[in-house]
């Protein structure tokens, strides 16, 4: 993956590390990076439709939203859940 993403930008010269974007919605695009460029600035890098760019702080920042919201549901329906099996009323 890094020859793809020194193809997309050549300043890029290593992964830092990689991780799974989730979307609503969308199993696509679903691989971000952190990567260090030569001048020692590391970026992070998601794509949209498979075209590679930079990410700003504001997406970023929806994105962990969104996920504090899903991860907030879910741990609603555990509770639910772990609440049935003891048989006790919500």
């Amino acid at each position: 993956m890094i020859e793809s993403l020194k193809n997309w930008n050549a300043k890029i010269v290593k992964i830092v590390h990689i991780f799974t974007i989730m979307h609503k919605g969308w199993e696509m695009d679903n691989t971000a990076w952190i990567v260090e460029l030569k001048d020692g600035r590391q970026k992070v890098v998601f794509s949209s439709n498979g075209m590679l760019y930079f990410a700003k702080k504001p997406e970023i920042e929806k994105k962990i939203r969104a996920y504090e919201d899903g991860l907030a549901g879910l741990r609603d329906a555990r509770s639910v859940v772990c609440r049935a099996v003891s048989g006790k009323p919500r």
